[in-house]
């Protein structure tokens, strides 16, 4: 298995008109010089980077999938890694400087907006490490999913520390740690597992949470049972 590598500060932009259509703001809101002033800063502060790690897949049955030594336990990351013989563990993360401290008396609409930049920066610090590995290794058409996947129930969340496990020191690398809880900190981090597939398969068709800020696609019910027999995608529909 191969070194575990970090990219450093990940090009992302604060897209706010994305931000002021999650937050539901129109245009000609006064909120909206409001939302500039954070995005600005958060653009400004803001460095998303990543850890990684080459592994190979050494064994794959309908329940439980070995890599780089480690096993995991899903019959749903076992369809999607079916054909699969590498894949690229990783960490995602805005740093703690995402998590700069608002003024006194700032207000409820400040955090709400600072959350919603955030996690737009961090998705787009995703995309676009998903997109400097294809380019990296040649991979062609990529998919990511962590654990947690499905709710918390296609991919258990505690296998978060399995995960950690084949990425090594994350803290000495890119300051991310894991609680006993399976949270990572900083916050504004992601985790995963990051394949090739030629299905258009985007985790966020697992998640049935109708609010969140980083989806990139709608949930999709035909998705999310055909993986949860032990389908693969090429099988669904």
């Amino acid at each position: 298995m191969e070194h575990a590598q970090r990219i450093d500060d990940l090009p992302v932009q604060v897209d706010v008109q994305a931000v002021l259509a999650q937050l539901r703001i129109g245009s000609e809101s006064p909120a909206v010089s409001r939302v500039k002033v954070l995005a600005d800063r958060m653009q400004d502060t803001v460095r998303p980077r990543a850890l990684y790690r080459p592994c190979d897949v050494e064994s794959n049955d309908r329940d439980v999938v070995r890599i780089g030594g480690v096993e995991f336990t899903s019959r749903t990351l076992a369809a999607l890694l079916n054909a699969t013989r590498r894949v690229f563990a990783y960490v995602v993360t805005c740093g703690s400087d995402a998590e700069f401290q608002l003024p006194s008396d700032s207000g409820a609409f400040e955090r709400v907006a600072l959350d919603a930049i955030t996690n737009q920066l961090l998705r787009q610090g995703c995309l676009v490490f998903e997109k400097q590995l294809s380019q990296r290794y040649g991979l062609g058409q990529t998919a990511t999913i962590g654990p947690g996947a499905g709710d918390g129930i296609l991919w258990p969340v505690e296998q978060q520390r399995a995960l950690f496990e084949l990425l090594g020191d994350t803290q000495a690398s890119i300051g991310v740690t894991l609680t006993e809880d399976y949270m990572m900190l900083p916050m504004k981090s992601l985790s995963g597992l990051l394949f090739t597939t030629d299905s258009g398969f985007r985790s966020c068709q697992l998640c049935t949470s109708p609010d969140c800020g980083m989806r990139d696609a709608s949930f999709d019910q035909c998705v999310r049972d055909g993986l949860a027999d032990g389908k693969p995608m090429s099988a669904i529909r």
